[in-house]
């Protein structure tokens, strides 16, 4: 037999490689699993903690106790509640830990795997520093109407305090911004080539009071919140971002009138999203302004890359499972796609998408989600913009974030309210290079001196 062994903190753990074996599965009827750690307790009996995935992003964690015959005593899921826990060790050869996601901070909490019995009851539970304070930043603790906690976070105008706000009567304006990709919104900023720290800092200098939000669609703060709004962004995500501004406003009075929104990628698509859509769930809030940062605007052209001809390397790129926003695949065939041959490959890759999603994970999606792609796209919304958009995007970027998608919500809602500037810089620019930070800084104020639209679409009578 071949033994692995491991130091978890000052006590050598022996790792069996029978009767299973790191990074592999259980069995071979448990495929959707994976070992973490193997290890013998105090008293001889085997301990097994394994993760078995749910679907593209979901794993859950469980702790599996047999004898030494292999007979299996308990199994205890570590993972409960929809929290999000993972294995770590930060050193190699060092211990080995469980980090649990606070949903109501984003925080972690750790707890070290020891050969203790007893492990994991009693055993203590220690919130981990943060790696960047950033002692500006302010937690906002949310809850959703169905009883999940999320959080935001805040930022006040540069200079000011709560009580200075107050006493010096000013109302700001505010500045929502939506992160890109798929990650929630952390304690710890991302310091990344499309910073968000500077950003954030450029925006309070300007007097604005600023709101990192979370939502529906977004992964990393807890299973059952991701779970509770799968496709349906367009109402509960849009939903948590009222939430967030009405709780901000129980603490700072800002000008509801005048409500700035900000977003790369898909954070540029859920802006946009709330431009085109708040109205029909709010009339508490007006969107003034959207600043987008190579969003994906349109979630049929866009998102299936019909702007151009369907090619291999597309097909490699394509993925039913990659997002929450949509629970299946888009089965209309769009106008402009002339090609038969194109669509028929795109149906074939589709399906197989679907098949291989339903056979690795066990759950079912819906082979056809055409109304989820229609609900989450701005483009299908354009009619019901609220304010002025500011676009800067690549211009050589494909699918999803294609500049052609910028310029064609342009043409739906008029040049006179979306603004479209390309540039040569990829998807997002990199402010440590100086001329790409001019571009960018630039392309800030412009936006923060534009006037809005005065009229823009009408609010409608809707109550949140």
């Amino acid at each position: 037999m071949r033994l692995l062994a491991i130091s978890i903190g000052v006590i050598p753990l022996l790792l069996l490689a029978q009767p299973y074996t790191i990074d592999e599965p259980l069995n071979n009827k448990e495929p959707s699993t994976r070992v973490d750690n193997i290890w013998k307790d105090e008293q001889g009996r085997t301990r097994v903690i394994y993760r078995r995935q749910v679907d593209k992003k979901l794993e859950n964690l469980f702790l599996r106790t047999m004898d030494a015959n292999g007979k299996v005593l308990s199994e205890k899921a570590l993972s409960s509640g929809g929290n999000i826990v993972n294995v770590r060790s930060p050193v190699e050869g060092g211990p080995t830990y469980l980090d649990r996601v606070d949903p109501k901070t984003g925080r972690i909490w750790r707890t070290e795997i020891t050969t203790k019995a007893t492990w994991p009851q009693g055993q203590k539970e220690n919130l981990i520093p943060l790696e960047v304070n950033d002692p500006d930043q302010n937690l906002l603790p949310l809850t959703t109407a169905e009883g999940i906690p999320f959080h935001n976070f805040y930022y006040l105008p540069a200079g000011e305090s709560v009580a200075s706000l107050k006493e010096k009567g000013k109302v700001p304006k505010v500045v929502v911004m939506f992160k890109g990709g798929e990650q929630a919104y952390r304690p710890e900023l991302e310091e990344e080539y499309f910073t968000e720290k500077p950003t954030i800092d450029f925006f309070r200098k300007q007097g604005y009071l600023v709101m990192l939000a979370n939502y529906r669609g977004k992964t990393g703060i807890s299973h059952a919140f991701r779970l509770s709004g799968m496709g349906e962004t367009h109402t509960k995500g849009i939903d948590d971002v009222i939430n967030g501004l009405d709780q901000l406003q129980g603490l700072i009075k800002f000008d509801a009138e005048n409500v700035n929104l900000y977003g790369h990628s898909q954070g540029g698509g859920m802006a946009a999203l709330v431009a085109t859509r708040m109205g029909e769930k709010s009339n508490k809030y007006r969107v003034q302004k959207s600043f987008l940062s190579s969003p994906a605007l349109n979630w049929v052209d866009g998102i299936f890359n019909f702007y151009q001809p369907v090619t291999d390397e597309y097909e490699s790129e394509f993925d039913l499972g990659s997002d929450d926003w949509v629970r299946g695949a888009w089965c209309q065939r769009p106008k402009a796609l002339k090609s038969d041959d194109a669509w028929k490959r795109y149906r074939e890759h589709s399906q197989n998408q679907f098949q291989r999603y339903t056979r690795i994970y066990g759950r079912k999606m819906n082979e056809c989600a055409d109304q989820d792609y229609l609900n989450q796209s701005p483009y299908h919304h354009a009619d019901k913009l609220q304010g002025t958009v500011m676009i800067i995007n690549g211009d050589a970027e494909t699918g999803s974030t294609n500049v052609l998608g910028a310029k064609q919500f342009q043409t739906k809602v008029g040049p006179d309210r979306v603004k479209v500037i390309p540039h040569s810089y990829g998807h997002g620019v990199d402010i440590t290079e100086p001329e790409q930070k001019a571009f960018y800084l630039k392309q800030l104020q412009t936006f923060v001196d534009s006037n809005s639209d005065p009229v823009g679409a009408p609010k409608t009578t809707a109550e949140h």
